[in-house]
């Protein structure tokens, strides 16, 4: 499920993943991802 605000960014991802070991590689590259971003933006 998606949620988007007034100005269509999206507020709120939902997403199923089974199985547990798809789920932990899952978090495990968004980790990598977001670290990389967040890093980027405070630079």
């Amino acid at each position: 499920m998606i949620r988007f605000n007034e100005q269509g960014k999206i507020v709120e991802f939902e997403v199923m993943v089974r199985p547990f070991s798809a789920l932990q590689a899952l978090g495990e590259q968004m980790g990598q991802r977001l670290g990389a971003y967040l890093a980027a933006s405070k630079a």
